[in-house]
């Protein structure tokens, strides 16, 4: 069907399809999303009343409009919670290695030794414990650069050495500490950044009313869209949700003050 002969007063919204960000000025990606559970656009419009006796309402007088657009997406988005936070994602690397802590439970095959599987942070690894067959902590090692006695360890590389039978095979040692890692990406939430403003796309797929197996692409554009430091991540026995959502601002240096523009058009 030609898109001239569209009824655009009955296209049925079926589903968001993609959201994408962009910088303001620039144009570089910034985020993009898909897997959109649910959303929604919302606008609202402020009113004062002039009354007269009694408290009547006699002229409603507009005053300030909002639209906000909000989104749940099924998977975490790295690249969003940087827009949310206002922190860039860090890239791991040779010349920008990470320390990041680690928790680990080791298996032990000796009544002695035990490796942990990556190599502390020298003045990391100061304490391990031996778990109790239900997971709990059961004896606490302490870090000694003298001679092994009871309740004490060393530490050389990623092996660890115990007094004579301190341990039994197949018992379970906690051990945390940090390790450099070169390979990974952080992102950071940190009290100096704040949210970022984007030009914010967002694809929708309409249905036509008459052939519902007839489906359009609208877009729908906020040019200046604050992006919320307000966000949630669901973890739990439901379905995995990040959420995201921005509100319009007029342009800050322009003379059209467009809250959003939505096209149907020929894709």
């Amino acid at each position: 069907m030609a898109l001239d002969a569209i009824n655009f007063d009955t296209l049925i919204l079926e589903k968001f399809l993609r959201v994408t960000g962009t910088d303001i000025t620039t144009g570089e990606v910034q985020f993009m999303f898909d897997n959109i559970k649910d959303g929604n656009i919302e606008g609202t419009e402020d009113t004062e009343y002039i009354t007269g006796a009694n408290g009547v309402n006699l002229v409603a007088l507009a005053r300030n409009k909002t639209c906000t657009v909000t989104f749940n997406r099924a998977f975490l988005s790295f690249s969003t919670l940087s827009a949310q936070t206002g922190s860039p994602v860090s890239v791991a690397s040779a010349q920008n290695k990470f320390r990041v802590p680690k928790v680990e439970i080791i298996k032990v095959t000796s009544a002695t030794t035990a490796s942990v599987s990556g190599t502390p942070i020298a003045g990391t690894l100061k304490y391990v414990y031996t778990l109790n067959d239900d997971g709990s902590l059961k004896d606490k090692f302490t870090l000694t650069t003298g001679s092994v006695t009871a309740g004490k360890f060393t530490l050389n590389g990623s092996d660890l050495t115990f007094a004579a039978d301190a341990l039994t095979s197949g018992q379970q040692i906690l051990a945390v500490y940090d390790e450099e890692v070169t390979v990974g990406k952080k992102i950071s939430n940190r009290a100096d950044t704040k949210a970022i403003y984007s030009y914010l796309i967002a694809d929708l797929v309409c249905l036509d009313r008459c052939n519902n197996n007839t489906k359009y692409i609208t877009r729908f554009i906020m040019p200046n869209a604050k992006v919320s430091g307000n966000f949630t991540i669901d973890v739990g026995n439901t379905d995995t949700a990040h959420v995201f959502s921005a509100e319009a601002m007029p342009a800050g240096c322009g003379v059209d003050p467009v809250y959003f523009d939505w096209y149907i058009v020929e894709d």
